[in-house]
């Protein structure tokens, strides 16, 4: 009877290490991972930014991905558009890109050399934090990610908790150009998040990306602060904007054009240089 308890005992140990090793990888929170990548390339400059917050080297970038400094050392595998060929002799496990950069065709295109393709981009900084979320998951980087949004999450508390006393505060940001061919963020982009999170409300065309601006809808708007992602001289060199008021009242500040435009590693200065500017902007501390 006891040989018989044993060899009982015995076979259920050995089921229970046949199910745990079926499982598979798992992530930091215990959920099993379908899959873990180690050959990843990233053509977009946002996710170049989101990969390095995991810890896990890409393989592959594009030419415009330049942070942070370390990444220029990485190959690059793509321009305007991405270099198939060199792409093909990598054979990269996972491709991952900016939704905004690169058609339904062009991921097509990608999955048919054998990778998986993950597509990045949010419209809310919410849902930035998921995609992070996602994309550490798929490259077992949970811890650090976690420490970036603790500091993210720390700098949205502070800028939501403090507003400027003037309550309905318009602004527009814009990207300037020396030609005069400026854009303007949209009211449902994820800059448009980012600006009423630190005490603004985002005036500008209905869309979830920049548009050409429109000057007579600017003089319209008139608004009260002017976001420049980029240096402020390229925009107040434009006459066309002179007799706006905040031109006039020199309400308006420059912000690094990387940071303003990538849904990258760099949200939380987005959002702790944005806000502190505009409260001092505001005459407050």
């Amino acid at each position: 009877m006891k040989s018989m308890r044993k060899q009982l005992l015995g076979s259920v140990v050995l089921a229970l290490l046949v199910l745990v090793g079926c499982k598979g990888p798992q992530s930091a929170g215990g959920k099993p991972r379908l899959k873990v990548y180690h050959s990843i390339i990233s053509l977009s400059p946002s996710t170049t930014e989101l990969a390095s917050l995991t810890g896990v080297p890409i393989v592959g970038r594009t030419k415009a991905c330049d942070y942070p400094p370390n990444v220029q050392k990485v190959d690059i595998v793509a321009d305007l558009k991405p270099n198939y060929e060199l792409i093909a002799t990598i054979k990269p496990d996972l491709v991952i890109m900016d939704r905004d950069l690169y058609s339904v065709a062009d991921q097509q295109k990608l999955k048919d050399l054998g990778a998986d393709v993950q597509v990045f981009g949010s419209d809310t900084v919410e849902g930035h934090i998921k995609d992070m979320y996602t994309l550490a998951n798929l490259m077992a980087g949970e811890s650090a990610v976690n420490e970036y949004v603790i500091k993210l999450r720390k700098n949205i508390s502070a800028s939501e908790g403090e507003k400027p006393a003037k309550r309905e505060l318009k602004a527009v940001m814009v990207i300037p150009d020396t030609g005069g061919h400026h854009m303007i963020a949209g009211t449902k982009s994820f800059q448009g998040d980012v600006v009423r999170i630190i005490g603004a409300t985002l005036v500008g065309p209905d869309s979830n990306k920049f548009e050409s601006l429109n000057p007579e809808f600017l003089m319209a708007q008139n608004p009260d602060w002017i976001i420049v992602a980029g240096a402020t001289s390229d925009f107040l060199a434009d006459k066309r904007f002179s007799n706006l008021t905040a031109v006039k009242n020199l309400k308006l500040f420059g912000l690094n054009q990387d940071i303003c435009i990538r849904r990258g590693c760099r949200v939380d200065q987005f959002i702790y240089n944005g806000h502190k500017l505009l409260m001092l902007g505001e005459g407050q501390k």
